[in-house]
């Protein structure tokens, strides 16, 4: 059974039917112990138009950005719509990009700010928890395993971006740790709550999150939602083992 494998902005992912999977007596954690060897962050699951992820440890990933986008690719499609996270996404091809449509205004998300170990944290919340770090000066990793295991202030642990502030023409550059995943080479839920932040804090315009990945383009569209663009492409495929 044939799995395809590409990648959003760098962020790694299987991709597979989910009607193929149950007939073929496959579960989530099997598939993702299969393709152990392939270096992806998370396991997309495609029922539909209902769009699920999980992450490379097994746990439920909520949603991903860049996970969504490859499955726009995959389709073959120009445009259409996804639901994930129990929301619609609209997207559509621009170019070589997939461009999605986001359920939400950067004033839908929870901020907040905590001081963990004298460093300061911004949190947005939205369909996953995000911990903002800027200007780290410390070994980032460390820090990140940190906050991902700080039940009290995360119980649900936390997906973690390490930002350079100040940033010139809306550019953030982020390094970023994914709970249940580690460090990768992108986050698109990531990069809307880093733009969310800078909205918040009173920037004006397009903001554009570089990763080790790519670059991901975010802006406020006329209806309030967030526009947000980027890169994805197939891969190759895998071929599993039937159980």
């Amino acid at each position: 059974m044939k799995v395809l494998v590409g990648d959003g902005c760098g962020n790694r992912f299987a991709l597979i039917d989910a009607g193929a999977m149950a007939a073929s007596d496959l579960s989530p954690g099997l598939v993702l112990h299969q393709c152990r060897d392939m270096d992806i962050d998370g396991l997309l699951v495609l029922d539909g138009v209902k769009l699920s992820i999980y992450n490379a440890d097994g746990s439920d990933g909520d949603a991903c950005f860049n996970g969504l986008r490859l499955a726009a690719v995959a389709s073959g499609l120009d445009g259409g719509v996804f639901e994930m996270a129990g929301h619609q996404i609209s997207w559509s091809k621009v170019d070589d990009d997939i461009e999605l449509e986001l359920p939400y205004a950067s004033s839908d998300f929870e901020y907040d700010s905590l001081t963990i170990d004298g460093v300061e944290v911004v949190t947005v919340n939205f369909s996953n928890p995000h911990a903002i770090v800027k200007n780290y000066s410390g070994y980032e990793q460390e820090f990140a395993e940190k906050l991902q295991s700080d039940g009290e202030n995360f119980p649900q642990s936390v997906n973690v971006e390490f930002a350079k502030f100040p940033y010139e023409n809306g550019e953030i550059s982020a390094r970023i740790f994914e709970r249940g995943v580690g460090e990768t080479l992108a986050c698109g839920t990531g990069a809307v709550a880093l733009a969310a932040d800078a909205w918040n804090a009173g920037f004006e315009g397009e903001i554009t999150v570089k990763t080790w990945g790519g670059s991901l383009f975010l802006s406020k569209l006329e209806n309030g939602k967030i526009s947000l663009r980027g890169a994805a492409r197939l891969t190759g495929n895998i071929d599993l083992e039937l159980v």
